[in-house]
């Protein structure tokens, strides 16, 4: 497992980007490692063992938070059928505004959720809609448009993805008379499953100083034929402002198998961003680099995703293999690279804003 790096779960490759908290061994780790086995594994002097580690109290990784907002009761998942999207809205017990500096979501039970977004809604509208069904909630992909993420975050979860604290100067503020959209795409398992999620805050007494932006390459024409090993789709978009990279995240579902990100400078020279040589569904996450990449003005993005709908891929959902386009099921496909970037300034950020809407609505 180690020695074919699969543990520890980390999908970057490594000299394809720099990223923080890198769960990857040395060479001399694992050289080490190996060697122990191959020796037959024999224990050490027991007098010398590190102290075993400690769990945060709760299951928090970041520690107790300042604020857990959770769902006041359990969702009922049924044991057959297709996914459900579910959207909970939950109020948040504030009275001032806070910054917050981190996040952190508990699924409550993991095998059955594909992935979790987090939005916030400041008018009502979703708590008005939550109320017509008993229990409260609604169904579906489509949110109020008055229910939005916190601008230029990646606030959701997915499995194997780790909380992570914001980037001085970038917290976010969170007003009160504000509702928690909590929006679960839920996959059956083949019996009645109870999920009741919950949501850390953790906040800091300093208001941010810069504003991210969350630009993302997805692709929509996926039509992967039966059988096909080596099914690529693409997409790019040229930068029109200076930015500064802080964070990639990458997605798809079950036949994805290498992801490619990275940037064609105005010189012609190729940066890369990101690539993930095996990709992994149930270690998935989003990655912030050591150190933010400046990208000028006229670069262009570009991701590019392979599949695999062989029979060989083990993580094929359908035996023998069939056509899968795009879709919201998890036996569909998906394909999104997301950059959380930096413009130099409020009016470079309005600008950049306004392009990639262009550019997504094109897309579409």
């Amino acid at each position: 497992m180690t020695g074919r790096r699969y543990m520890p779960p980390w999908l970057p490759a490594s000299g394809y980007g720099e990223f923080a908290d890198a769960r990857l061994l040395s060479a001399e780790q694992l050289g080490m490692l190996q060697q122990w086995i191959a020796e037959g594994g024999a224990e050490g002097d027991p007098a010398e063992s590190p102290a075993p580690p400690g769990w945060p109290e709760g299951g928090w990784q970041l520690g107790e938070p300042d604020l857990v907002v959770k769902m006041p009761q359990p969702y009922t998942l049924a044991a057959e059928g297709k996914d459900v999207y579910r959207n909970l809205v939950i109020p948040i017990p504030i009275t001032t505004r806070h910054y917050v500096k981190a996040m952190e979501f508990q699924p409550g039970n993991p095998k059955v959720i594909h992935h979790a977004s987090i939005n916030f809604d400041q008018t009502g509208e979703s708590r008005r809609l939550a109320r017509k069904q008993n229990p409260p909630g609604f169904d579906g992909m489509q949110l109020p448009e008055t229910a939005t993420m916190a601008a230029g975050q990646m606030l959701g979860w997915e499995p194997g993805k780790r909380p992570q604290t914001e980037g001085e100067g970038l917290s976010w503020p969170l007003e009160k008379n504000t509702d928690l959209v909590l929006q679960l795409h839920l996959h059956p398992s083949g019996r009645l499953e109870q999920v009741q999620s919950a949501v850390g805050f953790y906040f800091t007494e300093q208001p941010p100083t810069h504003t991210p932006f969350l630009l993302r390459l997805p692709q929509w024409r996926i039509d992967i034929p039966a059988g096909a090993r080596d099914y690529a789709v693409e997409n790019s978009y040229l930068l029109p402002v200076d930015v500064e990279v802080l964070r990639v995240s990458p997605h798809a579902h079950y036949l994805a198998k290498e992801m490619q990100g990275y940037a064609i400078l105005p010189d012609g020279s190729k940066r890369w961003l990101l690539l993930i040589k095996q990709w992994d569904f149930n270690w998935q996450g989003d990655y912030r680099y050591s150190k933010p990449v400046f990208l000028p003005k006229g670069t262009k993005m570009v991701m590019r995703f392979t599949y695999d709908n062989s029979a060989g891929n083990l993580h094929n959902p359908n035996q023998p293999p069939r056509r899968v386009r795009y879709g919201a099921q998890t036996t569909d496909e998906m394909a999104q690279l997301a950059f959380q970037v930096l413009p130099r300034n409020a009016e470079d950020r309005a600008t950049l804003a306004a392009d990639h809407f262009k550019k997504l609505t094109i897309d579409a």
